[in-house]
């Protein structure tokens, strides 16, 4: 029997200040590093993806790559990261 399906809810990682628009704002160099780590916890409890919506927002989308590169498995492709307009603020 397949097991229940879970769904993490993790906000973007910490952003640069400003940027033109506010979409377009990236990561912040902790921000890089806080996703990075946060995906590494994850994967520590065994913890795997098989798909990571992201928003629109660049900020939100690096973050999801991150974390999704972090949880694939030993030697195997991350799960794909899938824009979803729904998740805009």
């Amino acid at each position: 029997m397949a097991a229940d399906p879970e769904v993490w809810i993790l906000r973007h990682a910490e952003a640069e200040p400003s940027a033109g628009a506010d979409g377009e704002r990236r990561l912040a160099p902790a921000g890089e590093a806080a996703a990075r780590a946060l995906g590494e916890r994850l994967a520590a409890r065994g913890l795997r993806a098989a798909r990571v919506l992201a928003s629109p927002l660049a900020r939100a989308r690096r973050t999801a790559e991150l974390v999704a590169a972090a949880l694939a498995p030993p030697g195997g492709p991350p799960a794909p990261v899938v824009r979803c307009d729904l998740l805009r603020p």
